[in-house]
């Protein structure tokens, strides 16, 4: 602020009188309807190579909506992203290809591109693009020690772990984190401080996850609150809070 002096538009913009041309022959196309008068919307469809873009898209997403994944705190919004880049190819082709033929895997990429972009303008509007060194590193450390499955020793992150968490002040930022949300907590064994990862957590792949971490998190209503919460296994185990 401060230096947008005023500036003449252009004289035209041709960009967008295509657009409107566009728009208005897609206006202007009579609707079609059966014999009875009915309407008969085209179903769009995707080719294999644009489902294929679609599916990765999808998947990566949802990958991030565990605890301490990227999109956490707008799950919401980002587990609906793969559908709204669906719809968005589906403008594109129109827009370009009238109704004819399958949505092309350019089309398909170029959806994908903007579904995203809009997916880190919502974190980048929530500030979470900002937060804490710690918190992410805290999210990293938490997603290696779900792979390791076991308790290991505090210097093993050292030698062993994530190439960005071989510091000392940010592992221990990392673990004070994990510490606070009562996912992991640090025991003395013959000398040695081991990293135990709450035993709640492993019982993850026992749970009915859709469904405990909704309930969960309409109940609790914040990242912070929701993150010590473990899941349910089939056995009707009460949901505990994962405090050590």
């Amino acid at each position: 602020m401060g230096e947008r002096l005023y500036q003449a538009p252009p004289p035209g913009i041709p960009h967008q009188a295509a657009f409107h041309l566009s728009i208005r022959k897609l206006l202007d196309r009579p609707l079609s309807r059966d014999d009875q008068g009915r309407l008969t919307p085209t179903v769009l469809t995707l080719s294999p190579d644009a489902f294929s873009v679609w599916r990765k898209y999808h998947d990566a997403t949802e990958r991030q909506l565990t605890p301490l994944g990227d999109y956490t705190t707008v799950c919401d919004f980002a587990a609906k992203s793969a559908e709204n880049a669906a719809r968005i190819a589906g403008c594109f082709h129109v827009l370009e290809n009238d109704v004819q033929g399958a949505i092309s895997e350019k089309t398909m990429l170029g959806a994908v591109k903007l579904a995203r972009w809009y997916l880190r303008e919502t974190l980048r509007v929530l500030d979470v693009l900002e937060e804490p060194q710690a918190r992410s590193d805290a999210r990293l450390l938490d997603g290696w020690l779900q792979a390791k499955f076991v308790d290991v020793p505090v210097g093993d992150v050292l030698r062993l772990g994530p190439a960005s968490l071989r510091n000392k002040a940010r592992r221990d930022a990392a673990i004070n984190v994990l510490t606070e949300l009562g996912r992991v907590r640090i025991k003395h064994r013959d000398k040695a401080a081991i990293l135990e990862r709450n035993p709640v957590l492993r019982l993850n792949s026992f749970a009915k996850r859709a469904k405990v971490a909704k309930d969960a998190l309409e109940e609790v209503g914040s990242f912070a609150e929701f993150a010590p919460f473990a899941f349910a296994d089939t056995q009707n185990h009460e949901i505990e809070r994962g405090e050590l």
